[in-house]
C-alpha cells in the first residue's frame, strides 16, 4: 500500500515544484495588448527587480502603476514594498507569468512514462503474473 501512496505523491509533488507557469520575456506591447493580465516581473537600469501580481497594477498613459515587490538583483532576501508609477520606456527587461505549454506536456508525459514503468516491473515481478 506504501509503494502506491508514493508513486501518487511524488508525481503530484514534481507537478507542484515544476510547475505549468514560467516567466517568459514580453515586449512592451504586448503589455499594452494583453488580454488577461498576469504577474509583471521587469528589470530597472539601476539594479532593482520588481514583482507585480496581477490584481495589484494597472496599466495607463504607458506607465505600469501599482503596488508590488522590489528588490535588489542579487539579492532576494532583502525586499521592500514599492507602491506608485514607473514608466514602461525605463524597463530594461519585462516578463510576464504564462503557461509553458511545452515542459507542461513533458512534466505530464514523463509522469504517465513512468506509471506505465512501474505497471510494467509490477506485472513482470508478480508470481501470479505468467
Amino acid at each position: 500500500m506504501k509503494k502506491y501512496v508514493s508513486a501518487i505523491l511524488i508525481p503530484c509533488l514534481l507537478l507542484q515544484l515544476c510547475g505549468c507557469y514560467s516567466f517568459q520575456n514580453i515586449s512592451a506591447d504586448e503589455l499594452y495588448s494583453q488580454e488577461e493580465r498576469d504577474d509583471i516581473s521587469f528589470v530597472d537600469s539601476n539594479g532593482y527587480k520588481y514583482l507585480f501580481r496581477a490584481q495589484d497594477y494597472a496599466i495607463s498613459n504607458d506607465s505600469l502603476e501599482g503596488k508590488g515587490l522590489k528588490s535588489k538583483i542579487n539579492n532576494d532576501f532583502e525586499k521592500e514594498l514599492f507602491k506608485g508609477k514607473y514608466a514602461v520606456s525605463d524597463m530594461k527587461s519585462l516578463k510576464a507569468d504564462r503557461v509553458d505549454g511545452a515542459v507542461t506536456l513533458l512534466l505530464v508525459g514523463g509522469i504517465i512514462g513512468v506509471f506505465i514503468l512501474f505497471g510494467y516491473l509490477a506485472s513482470k515481478s508478480s508470481p501470479y503474473m505468467n
